[in-house]
């Protein structure tokens, strides 16, 4: 491959235009990144599958700046492959009003300028911010550069973004359906956008010239810190070990992490007029679970009609030990091994 270098004289002021830089547009007066869309003609009367996939892919934006406008593309087309429209179909009605809105709003990205130059030299400390969201659509993350200056003052300059659509199987799933373990919830893809910031944060910071003094990761999801914070170095919280029995409680709502105590002993055969006032207090909250586990526990299973097909019990599968008279937080998690249909 031929190697070709343009030499410019930036002190005679003889650039004066964008350049083409590894795909990217860039302009060497200003200093800062530019983005261009080729405009067509705003016909939607006969727009198909085959030209939306082509508008999306002259959309390159490798670092994605773009990240908010990008992920709406990505949306588009991950609903063209869902309905399994044929390259030269027609767009249905609500697929055209959302494709029709992105285009308009695509010359607008000419506008836009982003600094090429994000380290201020008169900072002395340097920080990486990192911000991470989700939505039943998609989830993804930015990142941010906070240069630190000796008077307190920060100036903050966008480094990067990334974006991905939530998978099918999760976009198909209504409402008030009861998920399997394997789908997706919202707590969920809020942990997917954090550990895919977490990813680009390392990369980041493998790339950056720069000495960084903080890392800091912001999610607006509490579910997820707490995830995070309590969860075992080096395991995932989406373990497929089957010698891993965590699961997601009360407890990880109410306090942050699992209930611990000591079990207490069974008064049920004990005269209330030997008891203490202690133990009285543990009888009655005693004969409360006995009644839950037994009367409203029960009640909590999905009832199918003729029509509806239960979930099927499957390998993986983290399921809770149901034991008679058995005290709380006593009752045992197992994970199914096998299955053998009876």
């Amino acid at each position: 491959m031929e190697r070709q270098e343009k030499q410019l004289d930036f002190k005679n002021n003889e650039v004066n235009e964008t350049i083409n830089t590894l795909g990217l547009l860039w302009d060497p007066v200003e200093d800062c990144f530019a983005f261009r869309v080729n405009s067509v003609e705003s016909n939607y009367d006969n727009v198909t599958k085959r030209q939306v996939m082509s508008e999306i892919a002259k959309l390159f934006d490798p670092l994605e700046l773009l990240g908010a406008i990008i992920v709406i593309a990505k949306i588009i087309m991950q609903d063209l492959w869902r309905e399994g429209l044929a390259w030269d179909e027609k767009l249905t009605d609500d697929q055209l009003i959302m494709w029709k809105r992105l285009r308009d709003d695509l010359p607008e990205i000419a506008k836009m300028r982003i600094p090429r130059l994000v380290k201020v030299h008169s900072a002395f400390r340097y920080e990486i911010h990192g911000f991470s969201d989700a939505s039943m659509k998609a989830y993804g993350c930015c990142i941010y550069l906070r240069n630190v200056r000796p008077d307190g003052s920060a100036e903050l300059h966008l480094l990067c973004g990334k974006s991905r659509v939530t998978p099918i199987k999760e976009t198909k799933r209504q409402p008030g359906n009861e998920l399997n373990p394997g789908e997706m919830t919202m707590p969920r893809l809020e942990l997917c956008a954090a550990k895919l910031l977490a990813e680009q944060v390392a990369v980041v910071l493998a790339a950056l010239e720069v000495e960084v003094d903080r890392v800091v990761l912001w999610s607006d999801s509490q579910i997820v810190l707490s995830w995070i914070e309590n969860m075992k170095p080096d395991v995932p919280v989406f373990s497929d070990d089957p010698h891993d029995y965590r699961a997601l409680s009360p407890g990880h709502f109410l306090i942050g992490r699992e209930l611990n105590a000591v079990a207490e002993p069974l008064y049920d055969d004990i005269k209330e007029n030997s008891l203490s006032r202690y133990q009285l207090i543990q009888k009655r909250k005693q004969s409360f679970w006995k009644r839950w586990s037994n009367d409203y526990l029960t009640e909590l299973q999905r009832r199918y009609k003729w029509n509806k097909t239960p979930t099927a019990v499957r390998n993986g599968m983290m399921v809770l030990l149901k034991e008679e008279n058995t005290p709380p937080q006593s009752w045992h998690l197992g994970r199914v091994v096998s299955v053998n249909p009876g």
